[in-house]
């Protein structure tokens, strides 16, 4: 079901569920769960990231070049990587950079380091730029949208079902929030944070990964480059 909804709604058009579920599950373990450095897992991730932006290509291209019918459909029609592309709106080769540069500003982040200049760079760089990320932030929502989402509702009702309290309390705002009412959308807040609840003393991550490109200091804490850490979420 996760994955149909991602397909659905974030926009992975033409794409199957079992493919999408592949590449997902392969970028999780390598990215998330991978401590030891298994070679397997990081070439499985790095196969999915090449088939995945190879067919991304392609349908943000595609995107691109139907803009104007895009922002015609239905809002509720749109799925999240359509409204991506009709905020920025359309992109060629032919404006000049501070066109391109002004399209993408408040939506994608177009340096590769703190002090570049975009407005040197030639408009068909900032073209691929701006498809690229755009490609890079769809991405990011199917592993959000599969591995995460699958997580957080396993660890939610794992919670929720484990404590009466709870339990009771959860059906009583699941039945409310369904029945038209003045106080539909109050109890649907109040499920919602019962969600968010849960979840910040079960997350859906008990630990994250990172790697030190170079030497950095948080909170009076050395960390040196090349060094890999550990950030506690719970």
């Amino acid at each position: 079901v996760p994955a149909i909804l991602t397909i659905k709604y974030f926009g992975f058009d033409g794409f199957s569920p079992e493919k999408i579920m592949e590449w997902s599950r392969a970028t999780q373990d390598d990215f998330f769960h991978n401590i030891v450095g298994d070679e397997t897992k990081l070439v499985a991730a790095q196969k999915a990231g090449q088939e995945m932006q190879a067919m991304l290509v392609k349908l943000v291209d595609n995107k691109f070049s139907n803009v104007a019918q895009l922002a015609q459909l239905p809002r509720n029609e749109q799925t999240i990587l359509d409204r991506m592309v009709i905020s920025i709106g359309d992109i060629n080769a032919n404006m000049t950079s501070d066109e391109l540069i002004d399209k993408a500003k408040g939506k994608v982040y177009l340096n590769k380091s703190d002090d570049e200049v975009l407005s040197k760079l030639e408009p068909k760089e900032l073209v691929s730029r701006i498809k690229a990320r755009v490609r890079t932030n769809i991405i990011g929502t199917l592993v959000g949208g599969i591995e995460t989402t699958q997580a957080a509702i396993t660890q939610t009702l794992s919670l929720i079902l484990t404590n009466k309290d709870l339990t009771r309390e959860a059906q009583k705002l699941s039945a409310s929030a369904k029945i038209p009412s003045q106080d539909q959308r109050q109890n649907q807040q109040k499920f919602n944070n019962l969600v968010w609840e849960v979840l910040r003393f079960h997350p859906v991550n008990p630990v994250v990964f990172r790697y030190v490109e170079k030497d950095t200091e948080i909170g009076g804490v050395q960390m040196k480059a090349k060094s890999h850490i550990i950030i506690a979420t719970q």
